[in-house]
């Protein structure tokens, strides 16, 4: 079995399928060593540069679903690519990195792979990408949908309705105040903000 058919088989349990050959082409090409994490709430994913001792390092959520993966990725390898061009002297997410995202994504468009709702929802994202795609409500509510476990986000409860976060703590859903969600930690009274598309379990 060649090194490159060895890769696409790993990738499997992360990607579409017919995204597969183009990824394993990247990480080949550019001897790119991926890790798969675990869980960050802050990130899905990371790229670090090359140093002496190792080549290109992207680092994806293992817990992502396929078409979270794939963004991820290629969120990443735009930076990849940008360093390559640039170096460290420019906006690690400027417009030479939203260019390149949006070039190495379209190639995925035409393979028919997304939903008519979450291709949609991609190609208004990339219009003008931000650092992450976990700020973006609308392309995060399209990803979500293919998860295992579908969670409701905070912005989606009522006000007064209770829910609990990963950590076991338990909060009761304030007001909105600008892009952020005032919520009351049940123990303490403390008010914390929230992300509107924070996923968390609902207490009834």
């Amino acid at each position: 079995m060649s090194k490159k058919l060895q890769l696409a088989n790993q990738l499997i349990p992360f990607l579409p399928i017919e995204a597969i050959p183009q990824i394993a082409e990247w990480i080949d090409e550019h001897k790119i060593i991926l890790t798969i994490t675990e869980k960050r709430n802050s990130v899905f994913g990371n790229y670090m540069r090359p140093t002496k001792e190792k080549g290109h390092l992207i680092s994806v959520n293992g817990d992502l679903n396929r078409f979270a993966f794939l963004v991820t990725f290629v969120h990443e390898m735009a930076h990849l690519q940008v360093w390559l061009n640039f170096g460290d002297k420019i906006n690690p997410h400027g417009k030479e990195w939203k260019n390149e995202f949006k070039k190495l994504m379209l190639p995925f468009f035409s393979m028919k792979i997304f939903s008519a709702e979450l291709e949609m929802a991609l190609a208004k994202y990339l219009t003008n990408p931000s650092s992450s795609s976990c700020f973006d409500e609308g392309l995060m509510r399209a990803l979500k949908k293919f998860d295992k476990e579908i969670l409701p986000f905070v912005g989606d409860l009522q006000v007064g309705e209770k829910f609990k976060t990963e950590n076991g703590k338990i909060f009761q859903r304030g007001k909105k105040i600008r892009t952020r969600i005032e919520c009351v930690e049940i123990s303490t009274n403390k008010i914390y903000l929230f992300n509107p598309i924070a996923e968390v379990k609902k207490v009834e």
